[in-house]
C-alpha cells in the first residue's frame, strides 16, 4: 500500500468495532455507541473507505444489511498492525488526540468537564488531564488561557478572533490539506456546513475576481469559512472596530469578502457583520497566490512603492547585503525582487496576525535546497533585525523556493519553444516559480502555456489542449501524458522528463563519479570524533566546536556563533544528519569536523546522528554552493549513510569512497 494511513480516534474505533462484531452495525447502531449523530458516522465512513483503498481491506455498506468489514489475508494482517501493533500510527493518534481535545474545548458553549471529554475520546480522565497540559502552549502561543474551575470543568478564555484562528490551526494539525478529496476529509468537523457549495462560491469568487488561491490558502480560507459560519449559528461574532474598518474597508481584499459575504448569506442564510467581513479580508491578505500575473490591486509592486516606499527600499538593501554575503546576483532579478516583495508584504500580515501557513516542501527543501536554504536563513536574520518578526522554518523554505528559481534563471538565458506543457503545483508562487524556471533550464524546447493548482486542471482542459502535463501533486487523469514529479525536480525526475521528450539524446547533467569529493576533501582525521556519547544538540556543538578550535581551524567566538545561527532554524536536513555552522567570520582555515553519536538526539524537530560542523568560508561561492550540493546526496545515500554509522575510524570512510 502506497504512503501510511492515517486515522483519527474515532475513525480508529469506529474500525475497532466493525473488526470486532459479531454481526453488521447499522450507523445508527454506531451514532449510538460513540454519542454522535448518524450523519456523522456517514462522513467518517467515507473518510475511512478513502484510507482503505489499496489496503486489502473495506468498508462495506449495504441498505438492509448494515455496515461491515471485508478483507483478505493481507487486509487482516494490516488492519490488526494498524491497530494493535503500529506505533507510528499510534504516535500520530497520540498526537492528534490532543487536538481533537482542543477541538471541543473550541467547541463548548461553556466549561466542559473532563469526565464527559474523556467519555467521548474513549481514554481516561488522567490521560485527558495530561493532553490538556500539553495544549496549554499551544493555546497561550494564540493569546488564549485554559481557564479551570473546580466542579465546573474547563473552558478556553479569549477574543473571538484568536478562537477562530486556534479553531482552524487545530484541523489544520489534524487534516493535511492534500489531495483533491479533501472536502471529504474535512465535511466531519462540519456538519451544517455544506462544503460543496462553499467550494462552488470560492471558485466563483476566484473567477470573479480574476486571481488564482495556491491549494493551501484555498482549503486554509474554505475552512475559515466553515469556521465563521459554525460561530455564527453558535451567535459568536469578531467584534468591529473604527481601526479595522478604517484598515481593510479600501483594500481590494475587503470588496471580495463582502462579495463572499454575500453568497454565504444567499446559500447558508448566515449574516456576516462588517468584524466578521474584516476577519475574512485579513485572511485573504495572508493568502498565497498561485500566479504572479494575478496579483490583487493592493499587493501590486507598484501599489507596494507608492504606498511603502521606506519598507521596500529597506528590503532592497537586504538583499544587496544577501548578494555581497554569497557572491550571487539576486538584486539583479526584476522577477525574483517583484515576487518575494509581494510575498513579504502577505507573510508580515500573516505572521502579525498569528495567521500560519505549514509548508508542505519544508522537509525536501532543507534536503535538496540546502544552499538556497541556507541564503534564505540569513535573510530572515536581517528581515528580524528590521522588523522584529521572527521567520519559522516553514516560511524561510517559502524565501527559499524563490531564491532557487532566481539562480536557476541565472543559469537560463535562451529558450527554444516547442513542446506546450501545463505544469500543475499545489504550493504556491514560490514552488511554481522555482519549477518553471528549471524546467525551462533543463528543457529550453518546451512552452510552459500555465502553471494552475490541481482544482483548475479539469476545467483548464476543457477549453485548452496541451502535448504534456507535469504535476508535482499525485494526479490521475484519463490521458497518458501527465508525469508526475516531486515539487523540487530531482535527478530522477529530470532523467524522466528527459527520457520523453528527447529518448535519444541525453542531458548527462549528473554524474556519480567523485560525487562527495568537495566534502571529504576538507574532512581531516584530526577532527573526527566516532560514536561519541552526546545526550544533546548542545553537547554535540560544543565537543565538536571544540576541536575545531583546539585544531585551529575556527575562533574562540565559533561556538556562539554556532548558537545564534541555530536560532533562527535548526541544522538539521533529514535522513540523520545535521550540519551545524555559522553565517560568516570565525574561521581561521576551512574545514568540516565529523561526529558519529552512538544513540540518534534530537535536533529540532528530526533525530541526528551523523553531524557535520562546517568551518567554510562562504565568500568561497562555488565551493560552498558545491558543498551544500554534496550534502544533499550524502543524505539519500543509505550505503554511505550506513558505512559512516558503522565505522570504527576515519579510514574505513574514505576507503569506501
Amino acid at each position: 500500500m502506497e504512503g501510511k494511513l492515517m486515522i483519527m480516534p474515532r475513525e480508529k474505533k469506529i474500525l475497532q468495532l466493525l473488526y470486532n462484531a459479531n454481526s453488521n452495525f447499522t450507523s445508527k447502531d454506531l451514532a449510538n455507541l460513540l454519542g454522535i449523530s448518524s450523519r456523522t458516522i456517514k462522513a467518517d465512513i467515507k473518510c475511512l473507505r478513502d484510507e482503505l483503498k489499496n489496503s486489502g481491506c473495506s468498508i462495506e455498506t449495504k441498505t438492509g444489511k448494515g455496515i461491515w468489514l471485508e478483507y483478505d489475508e493481507e487486509g487482516e494482517k494490516y488492519l490488526k498492525h494498524l491497530l494493535f501493533e503500529d506505533e507510528a500510527a499510534s504516535a500520530s493518534a497520540l498526537d492528534s488526540r490532543k487536538y481533537y481535545i482542543g477541538m471541543q474545548l473550541i467547541d463548548a458553549d461553556d466549561y466542559i468537564s473532563m469526565e464527559s471529554i474523556a467519555d467521548s475520546m474513549f481514554i481516561s480522565k488522567g490521560t485527558v488531564v495530561n493532553d490538556i497540559n500539553l495544549l496549554e502552549p499551544f493555546f497561550s502561543e494564540g493569546n488564549l488561557k485554559i481557564d479551570r474551575k473546580v466542579k465546573y470543568g474547563i473552558k478556553i478564555i479569549g477574543n473571538e478572533k484568536d478562537i477562530r484562528l486556534a479553531k482552524v490551526n487545530i484541523i489544520h494539525k489534524i487534516v493535511a490539506y492534500q489531495g483533491i478529496n479533501i472536502t471529504n476529509k474535512l465535511q466531519p468537523f462540519f456538519e451544517d456546513v455544506n462544503l460543496k457549495i462553499l467550494d462552488n462560491i470560492l471558485q466563483t469568487t476566484e473567477e470573479k475576481y480574476e486571481f488564482i488561491l495556491s491549494d493551501t490558502s484555498y482549503m486554509d480560507l474554505l475552512v475559515h469559512m466553515s469556521v465563521i459560519i459554525k460561530r455564527i449559528q453558535k451567535g459568536k461574532r469578531v467584534s468591529s472596530t473604527n481601526l479595522d474598518l478604517l484598515e481593510f474597508s479600501g483594500k481590494e481584499e475587503w470588496k471580495i469578502a463582502k462579495f463572499l459575504a454575500s453568497m454565504i448569506h444567499e446559500h447558508h442564510k448566515i449574516a456576516l457583520g462588517n468584524g466578521d467581513i474584516a476577519y475574512l479580508a485579513l485572511n485573504l491578505i495572508g493568502a498565497r497566490l498561485q500566479q504572479i500575473d494575478r496579483i490583487l490591486d493592493f499587493t501590486d509592486i507598484n501599489s507596494l512603492r507608492e504606498n511603502a516606499p521606506q519598507t521596500l527600499n529597506a528590503w532592497e538593501r537586504i538583499i544587496f547585503k544577501v548578494d555581497d554575503m554569497y557572491g550571487e546576483h539576486l538584486s539583479n532579478d526584476i522577477t525574483f525582487k517583484n515576487g518575494l516583495f509581494i510575498h513579504l508584504n502577505a507573510m508580515f500580515n500573516r505572521l502579525r496576525n498569528r495567521i500560519h501557513l505549514d509548508n508542505p516542501l519544508k522537509e525536501t527543501i532543507k534536503k535538496d535546497l540546502g544552499y538556497e536554504f541556507e541564503v534564505a536563513t540569513y535573510m530572515a536574520g536581517l528581515f528580524y533585525a528590521m522588523n522584529n518578526i521572527e521567520f519559522g522554518e516553514d516560511e524561510i523554505c517559502d524565501i527559499a523556493l524563490y531564491i532557487g528559481a532566481s539562480l536557476e534563471r541565472e543559469k537560463a538565458k535562451r529558450k527554444i519553444i516547442n513542446p506546450k506543457i501545463i505544469v500543475v503545483c499545489g504550493t504556491g508562487m514560490g514552488t511554481s516559480q522555482f519549477v518553471e524556471a528549471k524546467l525551462e533550464l533543463m528543457f529550453p524546447e518546451i512552452k510552459i502555456e500555465k502553471i494552475l493548482p490541481v482544482s483548475r486542471v479539469k476545467n483548464y482542459l476543457e477549453t485548452n489542449t496541451v502535448d504534456y502535463i507535469i504535476s508535482t501533486v499525485p494526479l490521475t487523469l484519463e490521458t497518458e501524458s501527465v508525469i508526475n514529479v516531486s515539487p523540487l525536480l530531482n535527478e530522477s525526475d529530470i532523467r524522466h522528463i528527459e527520457k520523453l521528450l528527447s529518448p535519444t539524446n541525453s542531458l548527462n547533467t549528473y554524474t556519480d563519479s567523485a560525487k562527495y569529493n568537495s566534502l571529504f576533501d576538507l574532512i581531516n582525521q584530526e577532527i573526527v570524533i566516532l560514536k561519541a556519547n552526546c545526550a544533546s544538540r548542545e553537547e554535540a556543538v560544543i565537543m565538536l566546536g571544540e576541536k575545531l578550535q583546539s585544531k585551529g581551524y575556527v575562533d574562540s567566538d565559533f561556538i556562539e556563533s554556532v548558537f545564534n545561527r541555530e536560532e533562527f532554524a535548526p541544522t538539521s536536513i533529514g535522513n540523520l544528519f545535521a550540519i551545524p555552522h555559522c553565517f560568516a567570520g570565525h574561521v581561521l582555515k576551512q574545514g568540516i569536523a565529523l561526529m558519529t553519536l552512538s544513540r540518534p538526539i534530537q535536533w529540532g524537530n528530526e533525530k541526528v546522528q551523523i553531524i557535520l560542523m562546517l568551518a567554510v568560508d562562504v565568500k568561497s561561492k562555488d565551493s560552498f554552493k558545491e558543498i551544500f550540493t554534496e550534502l544533499s546526496n550524502i543524505t539519500k545515500d543509505s550505503d554511505m549513510i550506513n558505512t559512516i554509522l558503522n565505522a570504527d575510524s576515519y579510514l574505513d570512510i574514505i576507503n569506501s569512497l
